[in-house]
């Protein structure tokens, strides 16, 4: 089967650093992905060996030991660090596709990836008159994304999606997100910025968080749609190295020909206007990759 392109994953691979290319599960599973034709994957984290005297060898970068496995669900393809897992949101439709690729010895380490998602009162005001007029209506129930930015939504995230969660898949947990740095702005794709976050255990996470966000107004109200939310996330202290492993990932990954037509059918006017991404990428990749040492270098 012919595989496309994702310009969205494209998109952020370009923005963030480029030449690191790579192509997971049923879609109501996990797929751990187990060896190749020699059979010498190696395990995916290894602890530091100790050299005698308590002195501790220097362990090597993920990215050095790493191997990966072609996984392919017939929607997406991707390339899957062995030993790894990848989960689709059973209940995800084409529109509203979501997934995650993370390591299961520490779930921080993680590529998470939604299509849109809806349901967002467009500002605070609004959202208090509801709760103050019509306490009972679904307008009064739902969040309110206020600036319409890629730090605010991920400040809400956990409190729009825990909801969401479901046996098999368990969306992240986001508390004290706190913006680091604006990594790009583009003014289809969005912004796309470095953070840190605390999860339910209390454990700092940092990493790179990019969304589009769009008002649309219905039923005399305006509200907010969030489009191709990606999170590449480590904890703060390895996402360093971990970085190149998420970026190979994202790469990677490819949306068939039928996802691509399916998702055309149901949101054409959004496919059209998100095929402009990639080439404004482009346009940005120069002066990205001139800042991109300075901004390891502050990691």
């Amino acid at each position: 089967m012919k595989k496309m392109k994702s310009f969205l994953i494209a998109a952020l691979a370009a923005s963030l650093v480029p030449g690191l290319c790579a192509c997971g599960e049923s879609q109501s599973g996990s797929t751990p992905w187990g060896y190749n034709s020699s059979n010498t994957f190696p395990p995916t984290t290894t602890a530091a060996p100790a050299k005698p005297g308590g002195a501790t060898i220097t362990q090597a970068a993920p990215s050095s030991y790493i191997s990966y496995m072609p996984y392919d669900n017939g929607l997406f393809s991707a390339e899957v660090p062995y030993g790894w897992e990848v989960r689709v949101l059973e209940t995800s439709d084409y529109i509203h596709y979501t997934f995650q690729i993370y390591n299961p010895d520490d779930p921080n380490v993680r590529l998470y990836f939604n299509m849109k998602t809806e349901g967002y009162i467009y500002s605070k005001a609004d959202w208090e008159a509801y709760n103050k007029l019509y306490p009972d209506s679904i307008f009064a129930k739902l969040p309110y994304l206020e600036p319409q930015t890629t730090e605010q939504f991920c400040k809400i995230f956990s409190t729009a999606m825990k909801p969401n969660n479901t046996a098999r898949f368990t969306f992240p947990s986001i508390n004290n997100f706190t913006k680091v740095q604006s990594l790009s702005t583009d003014p289809v794709a969005g912004e796309t910025i470095r953070g840190t976050y605390t999860d339910e255990n209390g454990n700092t996470v940092e990493g790179a968080f990019t969304c589009a966000i769009y008002p649309v107004y219905m039923y005399a109200t305006y509200l907010c749609n969030v489009y191709h939310t990606i999170f590449l996330t480590a904890p703060q202290n390895e996402i360093d190295d971990y970085l190149p492993v998420l970026l190979h990932i994202m790469d990677s990954i490819a949306f068939s020909d039928e996802y691509i037509r399916q998702y055309q059918a149901e949101e054409g006017y959004y496919a059209d206007a998100a095929a402009q991404i990639s080439a404004l990428c482009t346009q940005m990749t120069d002066t990205i990759i001139a800042n991109w040492e300075e901004r390891v270098s502050q990691w």
